[in-house]
C-alpha cells in the first residue's frame, strides 16, 4: 500500500489577500463599465440638447437666424427649440426696427441740421451783431457742429451693423495711414507731439476702403487728441498687428472703453463714438481689437 498526504503550500493570509485583491479589481472594472455605459447613454440622450445649445451660441443679433440642421425629435427639446426660435425672431425684428429707426432718423436729421447751420453762418456773416450775440451764435454753431458729427457717426454705425458695406477690394493700409498721420500732424502741430512711425512698404487687406479709412482716422485722431502736451506716440506694424501707443497718466476703463457715448476724457467736442465706431468696424471684419496700459503708455492693438 502507498499513502500520499498533500498539504497546501500557501498560508491562509495569502489566500485572503489574493481573493480580496481580485474582488476589488472586479468591483472597479464593474464600476468603470457601469460609469462608461451611463455616460454613453447620457450623451446619446442629451445630444439633441447639446446641438441646441451650440445652435443658440452661434446666434448673433442682426446676422439672421440659421435653422438647425436636424430638429430635435424628443418632444421637450422640440418645444424648447421652437421657443428659442420664436424669441430669436422677435429679437431679430426688434433689432431690425431699431437699426432702421436710427438710420432713418439720422438720415432725416441731416437736412434740417444743414439748414440750421447755414442760417447761423448767414447771421454771423450778414448782420451787425453785438459782441454777446456773436458769442452766443458761435456757441450755437459749435454745438450744432457736434450734433452733425454725432448724427453722421450714428448713421455710419447703423450702416455697419446692417452690413451695408459688402464691397471689398485689395486695399493698401500704409498710404491711407500715412495720409491721416500727416493730416493730424498739421492740425495738431501746436501740441508739439513727437509721433514715430515704423511701417512696411505695403500692407494689403481685403476690406472696404471707406471703412478702413474711417478706422485708421479715428485711431490716429485719438492718439493725437489724448497725448499730453509735448508727449510721445508711436504707430507701427509688427507681423499682422497694428499698434497705436501714446503717453498717458492712468489706465482707461477697458470694460467700457469701446461702449457708445463713453467719454474717456472731458473734451466738449468728443462725441463718445470714435472708439465705438472702431470696435464696430473690427467686429465687422473679425479683426481683434485690444487695449492695455503698460509703463505709462496707452496701447491699442489691431490684429488682422
Amino acid at each position: 500500500y502507498e499513502l500520499k498526504v498533500a498539504t497546501p503550500s500557501f498560508e491562509k493570509g495569502d489566500l485572503f489577500t489574493s481573493i480580496l485583491m481580485w474582488i476589488v479589481i472586479l468591483y472597479l472594472l464593474l464600476l468603470l463599465a457601469v460609469f462608461g455605459l451611463a455616460m454613453i447613454v447620457f450623451y446619446s440622450t442629451m445630444r439633441p440638447l447639446i446641438a441646441l445649445l451650440e445652435w443658440i451660441d452661434e446666434y448673433i443679433p442682426g446676422k439672421g437666424i440659421k435653422p438647425m440642421d436636424h430638429t430635435p425629435e424628443i418632444n421637450e427639446f422640440s418645444r424648447l427649440y421652437k421657443a428659442f426660435y420664436g424669441a430669436m425672431e422677435r429679437s431679430e425684428n426688434l433689432f431690425t426696427r431699431q437699426s432702421q429707426f436710427i438710420g432713418d432718423a439720422s438720415h432725416e436729421l441731416q437736412t434740417p441740421l444743414a439748414i440750421i447751420g447755414n442760417r447761423v453762418e448767414w447771421l454771423l456773416d450778414s448782420t451787425s451783431l453785438s459782441e454777446q450775440q456773436a458769442v452766443e451764435l458761435y456757441k450755437i454753431n459749435s454745438t450744432l457742429g457736434r450734433a452733425v458729427r454725432l448724427n453722421k457717426t450714428l448713421l455710419l454705425l447703423t450702416k455697419i451693423e446692417n452690413g451695408q458695406f459688402p464691397e471689398t477690394s485689395q486695399v493698401d493700409l500704409v498710404p491711407i495711414l500715412q495720409d491721416h498721420i500727416e493730416s493730424c500732424g498739421e492740425v495738431y502741430s501746436s501740441c508739439e507731439l513727437e509721433v514715430n512711425t515704423s511701417l512696411p512698404e505695403s500692407f494689403v487687406l481685403q476690406v472696404n476702403e471707406s471703412l478702413l479709412s474711417t478706422l485708421l482716422a479715428n485711431l490716429v485722431k485719438n492718439l493725437y487728441l489724448h497725448t499730453p502736451q509735448g508727449g510721445k506716440g508711436s504707430i507701427y506694424i509688427e507681423g499682422n498687428r497694428l499698434y497705436f501707443t501714446n503717453d498717458g497718466e492712468s489706465a482707461l476703463d477697458s470694460e467700457r472703453l469701446f461702449d457708445r457715448f463713453y467719454h474717456a476724457s472731458k473734451r466738449a467736442s468728443s462725441t463718445g463714438l470714435g472708439l465705438a465706431l472702431v470696435s464696430s468696424i473690427c467686429k465687422y471684419y473679425d479683426f481683434k481689437l485690444t487695449y492695455d496700459f503698460t509703463e505709462g503708455k496707452h496701447r491699442f492693438i489691431i490684429e488682422f
